[in-house]
């Protein structure tokens, strides 16, 4: 656990200091580092922990921004006294921890070495900077992969109250029910006489949904206020998978016309990472995910993976799907057994370590990567 803990610790240093140290050159001045930090997502979340959710003006949105991850921030701001460092505490904190559960996952139903792995390309994963920045995607990772880990040993309110958790956190929470049913129900050999009172903490994600949709009722008098403010101000509302990647395409398509008339290369990287980098990353978790149906103990995995995917790309504008999939954890398992093949390791972990390097700079500098 100590080698889990500094490894953690030391992935986090060396982006930090990777990620102020780029600034400071391009700048060629300081900053603070705490501001550096104050960008994009966390604004919002650092802005609802001080607020509250407003229901008036442009900032109204923010509902959208589910509130534990800012309740959280709100806690530790008391004793940090300040929101941005308690934003990043948490965030820190909670990839530890997912380090920590992965790994005793992936060692209880893999192996020792698959779970170092694993936890190796989760850490090293091309978008996994947000893991250490002021967004939520550490604390739905730790508490999904939690959800995983308590459901594998058949602690069902364990699992399902770090499943409620989750759902106030990320709307991909509710895709934890589902597949956490498949695994009880794999455990019980799918035979209705094995099914037991515990079947009943799965109502547990179903009181956080309907806390949530509250919420949104008290504040805007409709409780799906939330899908008209992804539609209105982020273009996202459901649609079929290929209706979604058929747009993804065109945009590529059309990016790809122009590209000839863009003459600055943070442009080019920036039709990279809203085109190409999109679509690539969904093709590399889909054929990740495949990996789970050899076997019936993985079904849960896979229908954990599969329908992240599917919601991701349900949508009319497809964005941000590179940090979305972090939240995808089977993947690193998959990464985690496929390594055994010493070249695999190295290539992935060389590209891996270069994707990771070039979004971050970008990320640290204010551009957009993802």
């Amino acid at each position: 656990m100590k080698k889990i803990i500094f490894f953690g610790l030391l992935i986090i240093v060396i982006n930090y200091l990777y990620a102020y140290g780029s600034w400071a050159l391009h700048e060629k001045k300081f900053y603070p580092f705490l501001n550096m930090w104050h960008k994009w997502d966390t604004i919002s979340y650092v802005a609802i922990a001080k607020e509250g959710y407003e229901i008036i003006g442009d900032n109204k949105v923010r509902i959208v921004f589910l509130p534990f991850y800012p309740f959280l921030i709100k806690v530790f701001a008391l004793i940090f006294k300040n929101y941005i460092l308690s934003a990043l505490i948490i965030s820190n904190l909670c990839y530890i921890l997912a380090l920590i559960f992965l790994y005793k996952l992936v060692k209880e139903n893999f192996s020792e070495k698959i779970g170092f792995r694993s936890i190796l390309y989760l850490s090293i994963f091309p978008t996994s900077y947000f893991l250490y920045a002021g967004y939520s995607e550490s604390t739905f990772l730790f508490l999904a992969i939690a959800s995983f880990y308590f459901a594998k040993k058949g602690k069902w309110l364990f699992a399902l109250a770090f499943t409620s958790l989750a759902v106030l956190t990320k709307f991909f929470g509710v895709l934890l029910v589902p597949s956490l049913l498949i695994e009880y129900f794999i455990q019980r050999n799918f035979r209705l006489s094995k099914i037991t009172k515990d079947i009943f903490y799965f109502s547990l994600p179903a009181l956080s949904l309907l806390i949530y949709l509250f919420l949104n009722y008290q504040l805007f008098g409709n409780p799906f206020q939330f899908t008209i403010f992804m539609k209105e101000y982020w273009s996202k509302s459901l649609t079929w998978p290929h209706k979604g990647l058929a747009g993804l395409v065109d945009r590529i398509n059309y990016m790809q016309a122009n590209l000839s008339n863009l003459a600055d290369v943070n442009e080019k990287l920036h039709v990279f990472t809203l085109g190409w980098a999109e679509l690539s990353f969904v093709l590399f978790v889909f054929f990740l995910t495949l990996f789970f149906l050899n076997k019936k103990q993985n079904l849960s995995y896979f229908s954990y993976s599969f329908s992240n995917l599917l919601l991701v790309s349900s949508t009319d504008f497809c964005l941000s799907l590179p940090r979305y999939v972090l939240s995808v954890f089977p993947i690193f398992i998959a990464l985690g057994v496929l390594a055994e093949k010493k070249f695999f390791h190295f290539l992935i972990t060389i590209i891996f370590v270069f994707f990771h390097g070039l979004f971050l700079y970008r990320f640290a500098l204010g551009y957009w990567a993802f």
